[in-house]
């Protein structure tokens, strides 16, 4: 759309020049900014439909899966990624015009509209983002990775060591079977207890159980303590690079019409970079409340969760109380805000050129 915005500018001052019809519209008494006004609305309204015909359609393809429901925020986006793509696709045709207008050939006017939408939409993005890259190095410092593997490693001697001390040694008569539970790892004690001695019928290793009872009581909780320790440190490590390279990237492409675009369009969408960091909110919103439950049901420790699969019904505990997960949706006003400053930007770009265009066509002489 922004090419064809520029292939409607281009020749919208300078071709009217060299073929004459600008001189013979002068001559008539019709203000200038008439008609540098009536040429940008005219556009604009072409320019529209496009747009609005890509939108239709890709709402009855929505509509007609049944997979995705619209309620009537979503329509208010819609309508707001629309007034966004009005405004790029405005934006590139007062560029063209700009250069319509500064021009005195066609062709000349063809070739810098050309170079311009090649600037601004392919080399200037692709070039902004190398700079950003090679001012910030994305590589995370090999110190924070050792604390993490630390954090493992000690949670792991901590597994081990307390395997050894409760889980007694097991011996299944008429199986062939001997050995230390603490060599095994919790899976393979698991397999063994359920899977192959508890059908069997002939052994109910009922301390072995109980052990591993306890081995569970102890481990878990700290797997998900040492879990969230190297989240802490693995975020640390993300705003570090990425995230500080992900906004000098921001600033430098400030200046291009397609960025700012991309980043007010996902804004409106929900899809922004911002937005998608609200989700993980909520999901770990969600890990804390489930995490808490599985602690007020003593899950990791009480007999009646641990032999689950072997209780009767009415043994069972209840899992109605298990949390669900609901995603809030973002709130309008939110993507507004996070929108606000790419918006700002292309109406203020409008501005800019729209007074730039009229300030060269209206000290133009006409000959």
């Amino acid at each position: 759309l922004s090419l064809l915005a520029l292939l409607f500018s281009y020749d919208a001052i300078s071709g009217e020049r060299e073929d004459g019809t600008l001189k013979l519209m002068m001559s008539n008494p019709i203000p200038r900014s008439f008609i540098l006004i009536g040429k940008y609305l005219s556009a604009l309204l072409s320019l529209f439909w496009p747009i609005a015909v890509s939108i239709i359609v890709a709402l009855l393809m929505i509509m007609f899966s049944g997979k995705v429901s619209l309620i009537g925020g979503d329509f208010l986006r819609i309508l707001l990624i629309v007034v966004v793509s009005l405004l790029y696709v405005s934006l590139f045709y007062l560029i063209g015009l700009l250069i319509s207008t500064k021009t005195g050939r066609t062709a000349t006017s063809l070739m810098l509209a050309m170079f311009a939408w090649v600037f601004l939409t392919l080399i200037y993005p692709n070039a902004g983002g190398f700079l950003a890259d090679r001012t910030i190095k994305s590589n995370p410092d090999k110190g924070q990775f050792s604390q993490i593997q630390e954090l493992w490693s000690k949670f792991g001697q901590e597994q081990d060591k307390y395997k050894k001390k409760v889980v007694p040694e097991y011996s299944i008569n008429g199986s062939g079977t001997s050995g230390s539970w603490s060599s095994a790892s919790s899976d393979v004690l698991s397999y063994i207890l359920f899977e192959s001695s508890a059908q069997k019928g002939d052994y109910k290793p009922e301390s072995a159980i109980d052990a591993l009872r306890q081995y569970y009581q102890y481990v878990e909780p700290r797997r998900i303590s040492t879990a969230d320790r190297t989240w802490q440190i693995r975020k640390q490590a993300l705003d570090d690079s990425y995230e500080r390279k992900r906004r000098l990237t921001m600033h430098i492409l400030r200046l291009s019409p397609a960025v700012v675009y991309d980043n007010a369009s996902a804004a409106m969408a929900g899809t922004h970079l911002g937005s998608v960091l609200y989700f993980v909110d909520q999901v770990q919103e969600y890990r804390r409340s489930f995490i808490g439950y599985l602690y007020d049901q003593r899950a990791f420790s009480s007999e009646q969760w641990f032999k689950y699969g072997d209780l009767k019904k009415e043994n069972k505990p209840d899992l109605g109380g298990v949390p669900i997960f609901h995603q809030r949706a973002e709130s309008i006003a939110l993507s507004l805000d996070r929108g606000a400053t790419d918006i700002i930007l292309l109406i203020a770009l409008n501005v800019v050129f729209f007074i730039l265009s009229y300030a060269l066509f209206m000290r133009q002489e006409v000959r």
